[in-house]
């Protein structure tokens, strides 16, 4: 009969159908087709009409697994290259630190060589002026000594003139009082002329007289020659004193720029150090945040890993999986259709079966899914 027909046709459908639900589960490695073939044992159009709606769900499903399992991929893919470059920027990052803190450790040190040296140079310079106020006073004890001396030749000198002057003019005087008392009066001799009238004292006074006065003279000499020693002397105290001045001057204003070199150099150490000091700061901050992240690159990728390699093999069951429940719905969807006209609404399978049916499905689809994963 035309029941009897339809029911064949129906009950071949389901077996058609589940067997290819599991040809699909088989080559897609997926049970959960497998235990939706099993349901199919029952041929009423009620029942096929449930198991439809439970393909069509799932087929539903695979492909929101599909989206969700691209979407993953895609963002695991993407968070890994982001990680990635940030690793990479906070490694340069550091490196850049480090170039940092080994030059400013440099010139810390080279800032300690020149302070040094200004404080090497600042003691040059105190033992030079040590040594100039050595000399100087020196100098000047001698300048003083040679003074004493001179002032005392020129009294010396100067007394040696008076005494001569006035020995030799009191001296001079006697003398002629002496020969104008000694001479005789003239008388003339009868019948012979009288000799010539004697030389008179009038003129001046030669002799001793003479000769006094050439001493005197080289005394005056001296005394002028000792004056221009004094006068020289102390043009020459004056000059070096001034020299002495001066130098001294210069080479305390050398230390103060020497001093204010190194007030500078000692500024300048202190902001490297304190630059040191943030760099290894940062350093430190920039090594953690490093560490951090390679962490959670290396917890990312077993499970990255996984969903890439195997995106691939994924997509082509998942599809497998499709491509059986199309068949499956598409046979099972002619099967319907013969048992709906000779069975009517007499043999639906109840409410409660079906809802166990596809709650099994779910359950299996879900507990394939955390597998792959």
């Amino acid at each position: 009969s035309a029941s009897a027909s339809s029911r064949s046709a129906a009950r071949l459908a389901a077996s058609s159908a589940a067997e290819t639900l599991r040809a699909a589960a088989e080559q897609a490695g997926n049970s959960r087709l497998s235990v939706l073939a099993l349901r199919l044992g029952d041929a009423s159009s009620s029942h096929f009409t449930e198991v439809l709606k439970a393909i069509k769900e799932m087929i539903k499903d695979l492909g929101k697994e599909e989206e969700e399992d691209l979407k993953k991929k895609d963002e695991c893919e993407a968070n890994r290259a982001k990680d990635t470059r940030e690793a990479v920027k906070i490694a340069r990052a550091m490196d850049d630190t480090t170039d940092s803190i080994t030059s400013d450790e440099s010139k810390i040190k080279e800032i300690d060589e020149e302070i040094k040296e200004k404080k090497t140079e600042i003691e040059s310079i105190y033992a030079e002026l040590k040594e100039a106020k050595t000399l100087r006073e020196k100098e000047e004890a001698e300048y003083k000594v040679a003074k004493a001396d001179d002032k005392e030749a020129l009294a010396v000198v100067d007394q040696a003139k008076k005494v001569l002057q006035d020995f030799y003019k009191e001296k001079g005087m006697a003398f002629a009082q002496q020969k104008k008392r000694a001479q005789a009066p003239f008388e003339s001799e009868a019948g012979k002329a009288p000799p010539p009238p004697p030389s008179t004292w009038e003129g001046d006074y030669g002799g001793k007289t003479q000769e006094s006065g050439n001493i005197i003279t080289m005394l005056d000499m001296i005394f002028q020659d000792i004056e221009k020693d004094i006068y020289k002397a102390k043009e020459e105290e004056e000059a070096a004193e001034k020299r002495y001045g001066e130098t001294q001057k210069a080479l305390q204003a050398e230390v103060k720029d020497l001093n204010k070199a190194i007030d500078d150099l000692v500024e300048a150490q202190g902001d490297k150090v304190k630059a040191v000091e943030g760099n290894t700061e940062d350093r430190r901050i920039q090594k953690g945040d490093l560490a951090t992240l390679l962490k959670r690159i290396a917890d990312a990728e077993p499970g990255c890993d996984f969903l890439v390699i195997n995106y691939p093999l994924r997509v082509k069951n998942r599809q497998t999986e499709i491509d059986g429940l199309e068949k499956a719905k598409a046979i099972l969807s002619k099967g319907a259709s013969s048992l709906i006209a000779v069975e009517g609404d007499s043999h639906k399978l109840k409410t409660g079966e079906a809802a166990l049916v596809q709650g099994r499905l779910r359950a299996s689809r879900k507990q394939s899914h955390m597998a792959l994963e």
